[in-house]
């Protein structure tokens, strides 16, 4: 909530926004307690009301994660239209050297997005 309106503040109207983040169903499906645990097809925490997500074994670490209707509204609401959202798994074959999202896992349900964004002339 703080970050997106700071970057429709500073794009021009027409200006690009590309982010990477991780995908919301990979993070509700790290177990709560092991943040380094490998992901699971079990559901940990609540899909809906999602926002600020906090692992019991980090020094204090937050991030911030919303439903992907959530972040639509709140780019909406700060002149960006969706150009295209990517649900990035693993294509057959692959491996990885990450312990937490293993290529199986990946290659059925996605672990990061690319989020590819235009702020609109009228904006900011």
């Amino acid at each position: 909530y703080l970050w997106i309106p700071e970057a429709a503040r500073v794009i021009k109207p027409g200006g690009r926004l590309i982010f990477l983040t991780n995908s919301p169903l990979a993070v509700l499906c790290v177990p709560p307690d092991d943040g380094d645990a490998t992901i699971t097809s079990q559901l940990y925490r609540p899909y809906l009301g999602m926002h600020e997500v906090t692992w019991e074994d980090s020094s204090g670490e937050i991030e911030f994660h919303l439903p992907h209707g959530v972040m639509i509204e709140l780019l909406h609401a700060n002149g960006f239209r969706i150009d295209r959202l990517v649900e990035l798994g693993a294509p057959a074959g692959a491996t990885t050297r990450y312990t937490w999202a293993n290529a199986q896992w990946a290659r059925s349900w996605p672990t990061e997005e690319v989020w590819c964004l235009t702020l609109q002339p009228g904006s900011s």
